[in-house]
């Protein structure tokens, strides 16, 4: 039993700060991983990941966190030193402490619903809501989705002339426009209808993005069924990121194709 602690004592006596940062570079990528898991499971599942946004924000929350740890141990470390624990020990503190503000980052901007408005679809983040709107509400929208991600609604345009004032005020000053605003919400399949009126043929995609033959071609392998039983709109994510939603003949929305199908043709293109 001693013989073993004298050679574990020497194998810490042995490792360098460059190990130790390494062995801490791994734990934290480790974490990393499951947090990103996490986030992509619960808050931003699918391709709501990208659109929303959460790619990016998870990458500079989690590199600051993954690259500050370790730099701070190979700093902080010497086989021997006293109070080493000390030193390790605030740097867990601090590393939790920048990983929980960021978690909480991502979920206090988590998409929490997807809204058909007008002609198009636009996902909405829970920090995009106008609080006092949500305050009027029906009470099925006054509390927002917590997880699993977005919830299908649709935007019921105004019937007062005020109303309707009010909303393109509120649009063109803090670009909070109708899919913003839940007292303006209704259920998706009051307007499913609507949205399939709305809607275009897969292959109008097509003739106006070329490149989107391989994607329309893919979905189809994925979903099943032929190209006529589909048809799409736009659908904006965060900072006019446009994808395309597909329906199904009923209106229902099916999936998406990660192609640009914002109105203008300029700004039309496959996505990366």
């Amino acid at each position: 039993m001693n013989e073993a602690m004298s050679e574990n004592d020497a194998t810490k006596k042995k490792l360098n700060r460059w190990q130790a940062a390494a062995i801490h570079l791994s734990i934290s990528c480790a974490i990393a991983c499951l947090t990103l898991i996490l986030i992509w499971m619960f808050f931003y599942p699918g391709f709501y990941f990208k659109l929303s946004g959460g790619l990016e924000l998870f990458f500079i929350i989690v590199s600051v966190d993954v690259v500050i740890g370790p730099l701070l141990t190979l700093v902080v470390y010497k086989a021997g030193k006293k109070w080493l624990w000390f030193d390790l020990s605030v740097i867990a503190v601090l590393q939790i402490a920048a990983l929980s503000y960021g978690f909480h980052t991502m979920w206090i901007a988590r998409p929490v619903y997807a809204v058909f408005a007008v002609d198009r679809f636009v996902v909405v983040q829970a920090t995009e809501i106008v609080s006092e709107s949500q305050e009027k509400a029906k009470p099925e929208y006054q509390k927002l989705p917590l997880w699993g991600g977005p919830r299908f609604v649709a935007a019921q345009r105004p019937e007062s002339r005020e109303d309707r004032q009010k909303i393109l005020f509120s649009s063109l000053i803090t670009g909070a426009d109708i899919q913003n605003c839940p007292e303006y919400y209704v259920p998706y399949e009051e307007k499913q209808k609507e949205a399939l009126e709305k809607s275009l043929p897969l292959d109008a995609l097509v003739k106006k993005v070329p490149e989107a033959r391989d994607e329309v071609d893919g979905f189809l392998k994925k979903y099943g069924g032929k190209e006529d039983d589909y048809r799409y709109l736009p659908i904006r994510g965060k900072g006019f990121n446009f994808e395309t939603m597909v329906l199904n003949r009923e209106g229902a929305p099916v999936g998406i194709i990660p192609v640009d199908s914002e109105p203008e043709p300029a700004a039309a293109k496959v996505k990366p």
